[in-house]
């Protein structure tokens, strides 16, 4: 046997465990390798633009299918896969679904899941007279509900220029805000529509019009997420232009539409991170109320680099989190584009896009610590490029299972087209053995459940440590944390859980934490 032939055989055992024991490599138990490619059209494109976790493991994207050749062509693409990586069969035909209206593009940019297993998305339609924000209910096999709307999309327009809907989040009364952009008086500007459950326009919200637009820098601005803090008050992150630049900003609207003036005196902030230009992409709202904006930002004239932003709960920087507020990170010291963000339970950020090698646009991520430095055990130093696919392949939408590993959606460039691409990450703090570390023994249940306002969660663990209980809603966001570090002795132990009465009823995920293992449990609370 030659040297090379050993070499390879020793490289593929180990391969699998090695992967395994580093975070942010691709895990090989998901379709085989890591990442599952679908097309939709012969000879079509196909894009995804946002992932939601479902409680039984199966992964759902959304994004946009469509022709080159033909103008108006676009279709909503749905697609499910299995926990494993294979499409789910049992979803609309064979696994994929195609959404479109008569003389309309249409696509999707955002999911948002439902307690009953239905689900939303927000998006846009379009032709060359028109443009609509879109909004759409889809039963849990993927076709559309027609107990919204009628049929299942909702078309609404703010005036009779360029407007698109990018954002999405249900509130716990059901009622369902739509953010997006929309030229209302000659520049484009945020705009917040408000919806009732069943698709009809909440005209309580924004003095009898159903929707509020915020002029916002010298002229043109846009939504690019909508969070809801427990108060009810509406969390904007925006990008805003000064001075023909693009730059952060972030808006704050009581529940009832109206600007917060306790946001930054007039309830808007705009934030330079550079001299150059600077664009937000996503956001995420720390259970502390902090908001974290990022995106990416102009280093050097032809460079960028990845960019996040921590906002205090009034407005200003967050002067304790990277760099008096700011953090910036070049994973391939060329080009580099940032377009999600996810919050992990232990406070890290975890940010996804892509970066420019050679030329190309690969898949890059990067993880930060709590105050915002570097995260050393995620990659390569804190960050990495993947080379997934020779033509190109990028990052739209992350999430986190509940096991902790990463699940992205973006596209793959195969024969001059794009296609879906999901793919799973490892997650778990590196090692230099080669043996996968021994988890201690653990069981937890929860009784009551369904719950109501309490329950207990009993634990029985062969080793001790500090414990912490955390619950996250269907999209994979953290909710509330129910039990604080404790420390857990070994044996059986229990603890009590209180249920805030202001959380709505549904399914949830509770998960329970020790340095030495994790567990999770579906629970469904009750009022």
């Amino acid at each position: 046997m030659s040297k090379t032939t050993l070499f390879s055989m020793l490289i593929g055992l180990l391969f699998p465990l090695l992967v395994r024991a580093q975070a942010g490599f691709l895990d090989p138990s998901f379709s085989n390798d890591g990442s599952a490619i679908t097309s939709f059209l012969s000879g079509g494109h196909a894009s995804a633009s946002d992932v939601a976790l479902l409680p039984n493991g199966r992964i759902l994207v959304v994004g946009g299918t469509w022709q080159p050749s033909d103008d108006v062509s676009s279709k909503i693409a749905l697609l499910r896969y299995m926990p494993d990586g294979t499409i789910d069969q049992t979803f609309g035909n064979n696994g994929k679904k195609m959404v479109g209206l008569p003389n309309l593009n249409t696509e999707a940019n955002k999911i948002w899941l439902l307690p009953d297993g239905k689900f939303l998305c927000a998006g846009s339609a379009w032709n060359n007279d028109d443009d609509y924000f879109l909004l759409a209910r889809f039963n849990a096999d993927g076709s559309p509900d027609p107990g919204f709307g009628g049929d299942g999309i909702l078309l609404k327009q703010v005036s009779n220029y360029a407007q698109y809907g990018t954002s999405l989040v249900v509130q716990p009364d059901g009622k369902i805000l739509l953010g997006g952009i929309a030229n209302i008086t000659g520049y484009l500007e945020p705009v917040v529509w408000r919806f009732h459950a069943n698709g009809t326009v909440d005209n309580s919200f924004g003095g009898g019009a159903g929707f509020v637009h915020t002029p916002l820098g010298d002229s043109y601005a846009g939504v690019e997420e909508i969070m809801l803090q427990p108060d009810g008050r509406i969390l904007v992150a925006c990008h805003a232009t000064i001075g023909n630049l693009e730059k952060f900003a972030a808006l704050r609207y009581l529940p009832n539409g109206n600007p917060d003036n306790s946001f930054s005196s007039d309830g808007k902030v705009i934030f330079s991170i550079t001299s150059g230009e600077d664009f937000p992409s996503s956001a995420v709202l720390q259970p502390d109320g902090k908001i974290v904006i990022a995106g990416y930002c102009q280093v050097q004239p032809a460079n960028t680099g990845m960019a996040v932003v921590r906002i205090l709960p009034n407005g200003n920087l967050d002067a304790g989190f990277g760099d008096n507020g700011v953090k910036i990170i070049q994973v391939s010291n060329a080009h580099e584009q940032l377009s999600d963000i996810a919050l992990q339970p232990d406070g890290k950020l975890l940010l996804g896009g892509s970066a420019n090698v050679n030329g190309t646009y690969h898949t890059a991520m990067a993880r930060l610590l709590p105050n915002g430095q570097s995260d050393a055990s995620f990659g390569q130093s804190g960050s990495i490029v993947h080379n997934l696919n020779a033509l190109g392949d990028n990052i739209q939408a992350l999430r986190l299972q509940a096991d902790g590993k990463i699940v992205s959606a973006g596209s793959f460039w195969i024969d001059g087209r794009h296609n879906f691409a999901v793919c799973r990450f490892s997650n778990v703090v590196p090692t230099v053995d080669n043996d996968e570390p021994v988890e201690p023994e653990a069981a937890i249940r929860l009784y009551p459940n369904p719950v109501r306002e309490q329950a207990i969660l009993e634990i029985d663990s062969e080793g001790s440590g500090a414990c912490t209980v955390d619950l996250f809603d269907l999209q994979g966001k953290r909710v509330k944390n129910l039990s604080p570090d404790v420390f857990l002795p070994a044996g059986q132990q229990k603890i009590e859980l209180l249920f805030p009465t202001d959380l709505p009823a549904g399914r949830y995920l509770l998960l329970v934490a020790t340095p030495a293992w994790r567990r999770t449990l579906p629970l469904v609370l009750m009022r």
